[in-house]
């Protein structure tokens, strides 16, 4: 009930929040299975609540133990579906209590439920996907032993076009499912070599659907974006979407290695021009439209709109000052930012 509560109220903030969500190839979710939905976590919380948001089936979610540090934590966190998961920082002795939470989650599969999982381990706001723990492969080698019904891994790739800030853009993918029995015989021969190789099947699997910036590429790559964007015109059910910024990373990736020199050229170039915006305090967007034929409308819109605009900033300004002020002095991590 308290699920379905601040699924039916977040609706609303969710899609203000963000300027267009790109959700595609939801139908790949198994309709009648139980499905563990296995995700790349590049803004804690806020990935979780995307998903649970998105999709019309109950998700449940698996969370480091140290926020149920409280019986009214315990208990609300529950009733909006958090199980804990004990980690090695919580205390060697507590990771058998983890045998309970995977026992929950048994009983949820064998009554067709959903669960997300991060196999990455924790979160970093970052581009690119890191190495998968084993977690979630042992789960789901483990469940498909336990229940009678065919378990599938759903790969999920979310890609924030600026995770921390308001009115940007995602785009959330759905890879192929992968089907946990055909796994089952190697585990019943050895299990540490079938969870490796489960854990290496979905590293395969989510891969393709996130967007991959090499370490040292972030700044040109994110100037090309940026510039691209605004001649971009998608709908939000399109792949094409993801697939073109997953491809002008993959450029930006293979000119760092190829050819450093004209890419500190490029980078500078674009360093510049982003300056000269700063100073005269516009954005690319806004040049952009100044050269379209219709630029008059675009401006028409903006002073027609202006007193409404005035207006919610000053209905809303307690609540996003005091917001503002607990990020600023709270928020010690980039990741939580939009979460708070």
């Amino acid at each position: 009930m308290i699920y379905r509560f601040f699924h039916t109220i977040l609706q609303p903030a969710i899609r203000a929040w963000f300027k267009r969500v790109y959700l595609t190839n939801v139908e790949r979710i198994p309709a009648s299975n139980p499905v563990m939905f296995a995700c790349n976590h590049p803004s804690s919380a806020m990935d979780g609540i995307l998903l649970a948001l998105m999709l019309r089936r109950p998700l449940h979610f698996l969370a480091r133990s140290d926020v149920f540090n409280a019986p009214w934590k315990r208990k609300f966190l529950g009733a909006i579906h958090l199980l804990p998961i004990y980690r090695m920082q919580e205390g060697y002795e507590n990771l058998t209590k983890n045998d309970d939470t995977f026992s929950e989650c048994f009983d949820l599969f064998r009554r067709n439920g959903t669960i997300i999982i991060f196999p990455e381990g924790f979160n970093v706001h970052e581009k690119r996907l890191r190495p998968l723990k084993k977690g979630a492969a042992k789960l789901a080698l483990q469940a498909q032993e336990a229940i009678s019904q065919d378990l599938y891994i759903v790969p999920v790739g979310i890609n924030y076009t600026d995770a921390p800030y308001p009115r940007t853009e995602v785009m959330v993918n759905f890879g192929e499912p992968i089907l946990v029995k055909e796994n089952m015989n190697l585990y019943q021969e050895a299990k540490p070599k079938a969870i490796t190789q489960l854990t290496r099947q979905l590293a395969e699997h989510i891969a393709p659907e996130v967007i991959h910036q090499n370490h040292g590429t972030e700044p040109l790559a994110e100037h090309c974006l940026t510039l691209r964007r605004p001649h971009w015109d998608w709908s939000g059910g399109d792949i094409a979407r993801l697939r073109a910024e997953q491809q002008i990373c993959q450029q930006v990736n293979q000119l760092y290695q190829e050819n450093p020199a004209l890419y500190q050229s490029l980078l500078g170039e674009a360093d510049a021009y982003q300056a000269a915006l700063d100073k005269a305090y516009v954005t690319d967007l806004q040049v952009v439209r100044s050269q379209q034929p219709t630029a008059w409308l675009w401006w028409l819109l903006r002073m027609v709109g202006l007193p409404l605009t005035w207006l919610g900033k000053a209905v809303n300004f307690l609540p996003l000052y005091l917001a503002h002020r607990l990020t600023i002095q709270k928020v010690k991590l980039v990741e939580f930012v939009a979460t708070v």
